[in-house]
C-alpha cells in the first residue's frame, strides 16, 4: 500500500480540494483589485474548467460499455 495508496485516498483530495477552493477567491480577489473585468475572469473560469475535466470525462467515459 506504498505511494500508489496515497495518492488516491480520499483524505488527500479532501485536504487539496479544500485548499483550491480556499485559494480561489483568494485569487479572484486579487484580478479584481488588479483591474481584470469580471465577465473576462468568468470567462477563464468557465475556459480551465472545461480545459480541465475534459480529459478526465474522455478516459472515465471511454471504458464504460454501451447497452
Amino acid at each position: 500500500m506504498g505511494l500508489k495508496y496515497w495518492l488516491v485516498h480520499p483524505g488527500v483530495i479532501l485536504i487539496f480540494v479544500h485548499i483550491v477552493f480556499g485559494g480561489t477567491p483568494v485569487f479572484y480577489k486579487l484580478a479584481l483589485n488588479d483591474g481584470m473585468s469580471m465577465t473576462v475572469l468568468a470567462t477563464y473560469r468557465l475556459i480551465f474548467s472545461a480545459v480541465s475535466l475534459a480529459p478526465i470525462a474522455f478516459f472515465v467515459e471511454r471504458c464504460v460499455t454501451k447497452p
